[in-house]
């Protein structure tokens, strides 16, 4: 949804195209539709056939029901400081309101550095998720190297994000200007099909032959590439309902590097797309993805390698 509103708000604003933010709206809530219209189901499945890691993920009655009974609940969560100094929880949120005012300063000191240049879309606020995702990691990076990460609960943290993610999942479906989906409901339905197929042919195709996690993070990365990486972690939680594999931690070193990745794409392509010629765009994305296969190649060939060197265990 942010992107949808930044680059929406570009055109409209550069390239005189009507509707632009709310169409970029509709498919961006769209993904979270087709991420959970696929991807629930598919969980299921990989819970039934057990292709999972078997990290508390099962179809029993509890996840049938949505709801715990009683005694079974499990808890979450530890008290990180005294009741009678400040709510653990109210902390928690502290630390997250200490990383969002840090970004916010940090984009207000950049913007005016950017503003003009093909860079000025990458530092806008509406990609302020990235940018606070960098701060939250290097905070935290910063924390444990004081030895004081033991003062941040990871079970609570995990709480807050699940809670947030649900959050902005049903305020982005609350977005969409349903008039003008109702008008265009043919082409934005066909669209959005087709790219859901073939995303999800890709990342489940490429998840399951992985040896190692391979479910989750296939499951992941279709939520993420149909939504946002909060649609990801959603479906990540049927799995790996108290996050405790990787892939979450992954996840966000990933969103990292995206932003790398896809520079050229992102900063440059992007804000001027309505006047590339479609041939260009399609050489531009199929040479993105043929080197990516490539970088994919070489370090899955490295990382075969390292582990063929290791000494088996006595």
């Amino acid at each position: 949804p942010g992107q949808a509103l930044a680059l929406g708000d570009l055109w409209t604003t550069a390239y005189n195209i009507q509707h632009a933010v709310d169409f970029g709206l509709i498919y961006a809530s769209l993904g979270f539709v087709a991420a959970f219209a696929v991807g629930v189901p598919m969980a299921r499945w990989i819970l039934k056939k057990n292709l999972h890691s078997g990290r508390g993920g099962s179809l029993d009655q509890d996840f049938e029901r949505g709801l715990y009974s009683g005694d079974a609940a499990p808890a979450s969560g530890k008290l990180i400081t005294h009741s009678a100094n400040v709510d653990s929880f109210a902390f928690h949120i502290g630390l997250l309101g200490c990383a969002y005012l840090i970004t916010d300063q940090y984009l207000k000191l950049v913007h005016p550095f950017v503003a003009g240049t093909h860079f000025e879309n990458i530092f806008s606020y509406n990609l302020f998720f990235f940018h606070g995702l960098m701060i939250c990691v290097g905070l935290r990076a910063l924390l444990d190297r004081f030895n004081l990460g033991q003062f941040v609960d990871d079970e609570t943290q995990k709480r807050i994000t699940g809670s947030s993610v649900d959050l902005m999942v049903t305020a982005s479906l609350l977005s969409i200007n349903f008039a003008l989906l109702t008008q265009f409901w043919q082409p934005i339905l066909l669209v959005a099909s087709l790219v859901t197929l073939v995303t999800a042919a890709l990342c489940f195709t490429a998840g399951l032959r992985l040896k190692t996690l391979g479910a989750e993070r296939g499951l992941t990365i279709f939520g993420c590439c149909c939504g946002s990486t909060g649609s990801g972690i959603l479906l990540l939680r049927i799995l790996d309902p108290n996050l405790a594999s990787s892939v979450a931690k992954e996840l966000a070193f990933f969103n990292i590097a995206i932003l790398f990745l896809s520079f050229h794409i992102l900063a440059i392509m992007a804000p001027i797309l309505p006047s590339i010629p479609v041939i260009w765009i399609i050489l531009i994305y199929l040479a993105t993805a043929g080197f990516g296969l490539i970088l994919v190649q070489l370090l899955g060939s490295k990382m075969s390698g390292d582990y063929s060197q290791k000494p088996e265990p006595r």
